[in-house]
């Protein structure tokens, strides 16, 4: 996410992180050592997000964050295979849940989901996705001016 904000920050573009402990049970920190667990345990070495973190909260099941709820419904993912639901942590289980951490959504400007990349997609996609969609804007704003 560091390389993105280094590819497109300059370009009205964020990077929002919101962690989650729904995927494995694998961020069991509280919020308040979530910045050092990132520095020194995960992915360690000295790494600082170049974003903002917020608390941690849910994305999936009856105490999911409104904000998971639209993005999902915007851009659904409708996969019939769900995994091993031994392995999730919430409930009720849905077809368009997000399946594991690091899922991303794209944004555009006007808060309309433009795109998601679900884990199993190459992130170079996802790169391109995010050019395209700061193209569309770049161009929407020269033609408002014109």
């Amino acid at each position: 996410m560091n390389a993105l904000m280094e590819m497109f920050g300059n370009l009205n573009f964020t990077v929002l992180g919101f962690p989650c402990n729904q995927f494995g049970l694998q961020s069991p920190e509280v919020n308040e050592e979530m910045l050092n667990v990132l520095k020194y345990v995960r992915p360690g070495s000295g790494f600082v997000p170049k974003f903002p973190v917020f608390a941690k909260i849910e994305v999936n099941g009856l105490n999911e964050e409104p904000l998971f709820t639209y993005l999902k419904d915007s851009l659904p993912f409708v996969n019939p295979l769900i995994g091993d639901i031994k392995k999730f942590y919430w409930s009720p289980i849905c077809v368009n849940d997000i399946r594991w951490n690091f899922e991303k959504f794209l944004i555009n400007s006007d808060g309309t989901p433009f795109k998601s990349r679900r884990t199993q997609v190459n992130v170079y996609y996802f790169i391109l996705w995010t050019f395209l969609c700061l193209v569309l804007f770049h161009y929407t704003l020269l033609m408002e001016f014109q």
